[in-house]
């Protein structure tokens, strides 16, 4: 099976949820940029799903030290909103475990996530009913 993603889904997601703007968009065959806007100014990140095992997603990024730093200091409130631990900072990879986070454990528990790729508007995400 097939499910799309929207990058204004995201969007619309990330705002509502954090207040903060961020944009999507393609940068190649597996990756997407995220550009996080700070009033006038704006930062940048390249995200690359780089394994999926057991609906534990590592996703590689690639930023400034600015983004590293954010990354570090949204933590606390990502987990505060999806459950602790379950986005975790390790150099320059996050881990999304699905089958922790409270609001993803059912689509977890029925679904089993094989690749994830971008479009020019969209997530693409194969999986497998279980």
């Amino acid at each position: 099976m097939e499910i799309l993603l929207t990058f204004d889904e995201l969007k619309e997601y990330v705002m509502r949820h954090f207040s903060k703007r961020v944009d999507f968009q393609r940068e190649g065959e597996r990756s997407i940029r995220a550009t996080y806007h700070m009033g006038v100014l704006s930062q940048s990140v390249s995200l690359q799903v780089a394994t999926i095992e057991e609906n534990c997603l590592t996703i590689a990024f690639q930023g400034s030290i600015l983004i590293s730093s954010l990354i570090k200091g949204f933590r606390g409130a990502i987990n505060d909103k999806l459950g602790d631990g379950i986005l975790i900072y390790k150099n320059n990879f996050l881990i999304i475990d699905l089958k922790v986070i409270p609001q993803a454990q059912a689509l977890a528990a029925a679904i089993d996530i094989k690749e994830v790729t971008p479009s020019d508007s969209a997530l693409i995400i194969k999986a497998d009913l279980k």
